[in-house]
């Protein structure tokens, strides 16, 4: 049976590095003049809740389990992530769904447990909305947007409810660390049709995904 490391050393750490880290390393930006201000609390309540729940179905490694040893020890047979840290996670506070209250975007990488570099374009986006109970997380956003491309999908930026990326493929003799294909882009929460700011632009097409 597979073992797991204890998860009151996630807990610690997701408080202490995403709640501090991440707050006080990304400037905070909120967009429109008619967002209530309030505290960002629950939107990192919230964020930590679903990196908690993601920790326990084994997609992240705490930094105590995330290394070889414990990885052949515990027969983990599939390479597992490394928990985000403020290092390569950014934050933008908006009202993304309309409703006059304050909402997340939060974007991070999250390495290799090895240390290789294979998951190095490949970026979570995770949304946090409020709504009439408090905050909920919508982690499939963006995974939509991009099922049909053969590239990444980057979110850079956030304005209102209008997200700012960047896409991103890799063209045959292309180098892991240069793709040759980067192109900007716009999408809106109310209508998540990605639309390309180079005319006629179009990614090439990935029917397995």
């Amino acid at each position: 049976m597979q073992k797991r490391a204890s998860f009151g050393y996630y807990f610690m750490f997701l408080i202490i590095t995403i709640l501090f880290g991440c707050n006080n390393s990304n400037p905070t930006k909120t967009e429109g003049t008619d967002i209530e201000i309030e505290n960002t609390k629950p939107i990192t309540d919230a964020f930590n809740k679903w990196l908690l729940e993601q920790t326990k179905k084994g997609v992240f490694f705490g930094y105590d389990s995330c290394g070889l040893d414990f990885i052949i020890e515990h027969n983990v047979t599939t390479m597992p992530l490394r928990l985000p840290d403020s290092t390569n996670t950014s934050v933008w506070y908006g009202d993304i769904n309309g409703d006059k209250k304050k909402d997340g975007l939060i974007t991070f990488i999250a390495d290799l447990c090895d240390g290789g570099n294979a998951a190095m374009w490949t970026q979570f986006q995770v949304l946090v909305l409020s709504n009439n109970s408090g905050y909920s997380v919508d982690d499939s956003f963006f995974d939509s947007l991009g099922s049909g491309f053969e590239g990444f999908i980057h979110a850079d930026s956030l304005s209102l409810n209008t997200f700012f990326g960047t896409y991103i493929e890799f063209k045959e003799g292309d180098g892991h660390c240069c793709p040759s294909i980067k192109e900007e882009f716009i999408v809106t929460y109310t209508k998540p049709v990605i639309q390309f700011l180079k005319p006629n632009f179009q990614p090439s097409k990935n029917n397995s995904k």
